[in-house]
């Protein structure tokens, strides 16, 4: 029996291991070549160095937020919150898109945890007060 116990483990991956099998780390992560597969993993990968970088990381995939890179953007990124897919501008840097990923992310945690206020009730002013506020919370979240 304890042959069979030890044989279980033996067989068993790390899930670090999860990439090096070809399969994404994220499972949302939308792609059309390995190319862009592996982009996505090297700012998965930057993200995933800080607590705040895997707290975003772990929000999206529990909302299961889809995660592509664009290479028709005039932006550095966007998040949409009705179809919940970010895009992340293909033609930027790593440090672009890392930074920009960590934005549109927290921008996916306003929408997705209810912290957005309800644009339909605000005045012209509050609007812009309030779209204010969440931009600057989402940059500092990047920063």
């Amino acid at each position: 029996m304890a042959e069979n116990i030890e044989s279980v483990f033996e067989k068993q991956k790390p899930a670090a291991d999860k990439q090096s099998e070809n399969q994404p780390s994220y499972p949302f992560l939308v792609y059309e070549s390995r190319e862009e597969l592996g982009r996505l993993e090297e700012i998965l990968g930057c993200l995933r160095q800080s607590k705040t970088g895997r707290q975003l990381i772990a929000d999206a995939e529990k909302h299961q937020t889809a995660i592509r890179l664009d290479s028709g953007m005039r932006a550095y990124g966007s998040y949409d919150e009705v179809t919940n897919n970010l895009k992340i501008n293909a033609g930027s840097d790593l440090n672009r898109q890392g930074g920009t990923m960590a934005h549109e992310l927290r921008h996916a945690q306003q929408f997705q945890k209810g912290i957005l206020m309800d644009a339909y009730l605000d005045t012209p002013k509050s609007y812009i007060q309030n779209q204010s506020v969440i931009e600057a919370d989402a940059s500092a979240t990047a920063a």
